[in-house]
């Protein structure tokens, strides 16, 4: 579907679309989920809802919190329909038995996918020499006389505002950055996918305890 810009570039009306298809994939989901097998509904899942996330969410991701909140509750209700479990169960073991990433880690888990092909130069060549070093740029600027432990990082340039910092010019490079060196050190595009999703998958708690008091989906 393409992604739509705003002279803004808050995604808003981008936002709208997405949140329309993902509607229409969960009332498809909806339908199905009583008559059909638990994995035929997961299939259902990846080809009518997962893509549209993994679409181009690089760029989309730039829109604010509250944007991409709208989006997740529309992934929280897919994963509940997937599982069969009530409309208020705790999203976040489910994300983990099922081995689906949540909307945050996605989003991380693709621009860190995107960051590997530009590490590898395997990206389009549009993409050369958009991110330098922290060692080429003190080397630009003429100020580096010794080594230092963040040399071989991705420089990271400074933002005055948090909707900047979202931007794929700044959030790109510092999502490759927090990665641990057994993920980057990886240069195979196809193992990188599997050793990247593992650490996302990761940050999910095994152990989740809500914290909410007199939580309806706890009593």
């Amino acid at each position: 579907m393409g992604v739509y810009f705003d002279p803004a570039l808050t995604f808003k009306y981008h936002i709208q679309q997405l949140l329309t298809k993902l509607n229409q994939a969960i009332y498809l989901l909806r339908t199905v989920k009583n008559f059909l097998p638990k994995e035929s509904i997961r299939l259902l899942y990846y080809s009518l809802f997962h893509c549209h996330l993994n679409y181009a969410c690089e760029i989309w991701s730039s829109a604010s919190d509250t944007l991409l909140n709208q989006i997740f509750k529309k992934q929280k209700i897919a994963i509940r329909l997937i599982t069969n479990t009530r409309y208020n169960a705790h999203s976040t073991p489910l994300f983990k038995t099922e081995g689906i990433l949540p909307l945050n880690l996605l989003i991380q888990f693709n621009k860190a996918n995107f960051m590997q092909g530009i590490v590898q130069n395997k990206a389009p060549i549009i993409f050369n020499d958009t991110w330098m070093t922290n060692m080429q740029h003190r080397q630009l600027l003429n100020t580096y006389d010794r080594e230092l432990r963040n040399d071989s990082e991705l420089f990271i340039p400074f933002s005055r505002t948090n909707q900047l910092s979202r931007f794929p010019i700044i959030s790109l490079p510092t999502i490759w950055n927090s990665l641990p060196s057994n993920v980057t050190i990886v240069r195979n595009t196809r193992e990188f996918k599997n050793v990247s999703f593992e650490h996302f998958m990761e940050k999910i708690p095994d152990n989740f305890s809500c914290t909410r008091l007199f939580c309806p989906a706890c009593n």
